[in-house]
């Protein structure tokens, strides 16, 4: 693993991400209501040129909902239009830190992260972007 790695709490429990995932952390923004969404995407923001839905990171993984007003992280990349809400970013560390890997714990997560500061499962931007396609089709 290369670069650095930002870890998060979102609904109660640690994430952590590749820094190269996130375009822009945003401590309190406008927002907008998305009527008929599911619960866990509540609200959109004005991001990258247009509307972003922002996703509740803690409820959609099965965890309490995430705190008011925490964080927006704007997730990086083509094709990606995606923000998530997480309760704070906790540290940002350098992926030579990283003290080794445990077997993932389920989908979206690619390892569980061992690190100084203890573990963090690993989010992948693109398996949690098929989770959330899968339940919001109803599968």
């Amino acid at each position: 693993m290369t670069g650095r790695i930002l870890i998060a709490e979102a609904g109660g429990g640690r994430i952590a991400l590749s820094l190269e995932q996130v375009a822009e952390v945003l401590e309190h923004t406008s927002s907008f209501p998305l009527p008929l969404a599911p619960p866990f995407l509540f609200r959109a923001i004005s991001a990258k040129g247009g509307l972003t839905p922002v996703l509740d990171t803690g409820m959609f993984l099965g965890r309490h909902a995430t705190s008011t007003p925490g964080r927006i992280l704007v997730m990086a990349g083509d094709g990606v239009n995606l923000a998530l809400h997480i309760d704070r970013v906790t540290d940002i560390v350098p992926a030579d830190r990283v003290l080794g890997e445990k077997p993932s714990v389920g989908e979206p997560f690619a390892a569980v992260l061992v690190l100084p500061s203890g573990e963090a499962p690993l989010l992948l931007t693109g398996q949690l972007l098929r989770m959330l396609e899968r339940s919001l089709a109803g599968n």
